[in-house]
């Protein structure tokens, strides 16, 4: 079996940085060749540059970005697109069904037709008021505590964000990748490239229907998580790197 090449693309508003825990347990992994995290057009490295509304615009940027890694050719490569990530991973393997080998979607909001059953608006709303009235340092803790249900990995990155004085989570651009994750529904589905979903049974951001809806509809493999957030890389990173590898490992 031939290592495989990880591209990971993050959720809403998170960056590299989120996923540095995630990238080292699946270096860890005997599948993995290496990892890399292509941060989308807003956020991390691409901080400066406005937030897409379309969900072809976060594919192109990814591809492009792919294309300047120079990664070999001959070597299988695998998409795992986290929240909004995992409807850009599952547009990118339409789009370019002979990219990639596998991909695998953490969390996903692609599920149903249904804008209003895929999320939860009373988040939506909640974060809206935090942003009027608090600090974006405050704003950022807001929305950690809602997709983390750890509390000890939540003071962590809390913590370990603030010491690093990240840049905070802009409301704006935010509000783009919501808004472009929440309409966005395949007309087809990749049939050549084998699909893996995880997902966390307690996610209080996006409902985890969304993923058992899609199992069901395309005989997806699948692996949940009984008490993780929606944040589920950064609470469980050792338990999604060994569902990846036992996917890729079975599928071989």
């Amino acid at each position: 079996m031939k290592k495989r090449d990880f591209i990971i693309l993050p959720g809403t508003g998170r960056s590299e940085i989120f996923y540095q825990e995630f990238v080292e347990a699946l270096r860890k992994e005997p599948v993995a060749h290496d990892v890399f995290v292509i941060d989308n057009l807003g956020f991390g490295k691409f901080r400066n540059i406005s937030s897409p509304w379309k969900m072809s615009d976060f594919v192109q940027h990814a591809d492009s970005q792919l294309k300047k890694m120079k990664l070999s050719s001959k070597r299988p490569k695998t998409v795992i697109g986290h929240s909004l990530g995992a409807s850009i991973a599952m547009a990118w393997a339409i789009h370019s069904p002979d990219l990639f080998h596998e991909y695998v979607l953490i969390n996903t909001a692609i599920g149903s037709f249904n804008p209003i059953f895929r999320g939860q608006y009373s988040l939506i709303v909640k974060f809206a008021l935090a942003r009027l009235l608090l600090k974006p340092q405050q704003m950022d803790a807001v929305v950690l505590s809602q997709t983390i249900n750890n509390p000890d990995i939540l003071q962590k990155f809390v913590q370990a964000k603030a010491a690093k004085a990240r840049q905070p989570i802009s409301f704006q651009y935010c509000a783009k990748q919501i808004l472009a994750g929440l309409v966005y529904f395949p007309i087809f589905f990749p049939k050549k490239t084998r699909g893996l979903v995880l997902y966390a049974e307690n996610d209080r951001f996006i409902s985890p229907k969304n993923s058992s809806s899609l199992i069901k509809h395309l005989q997806l493999h699948s692996a949940s998580h009984p008490t993780a957030g929606h944040d589920l890389p950064q609470e469980e990173p050792t338990f999604c790197a060994k569902q990846i590898t036992r996917f890729i490992q079975a599928s071989n």
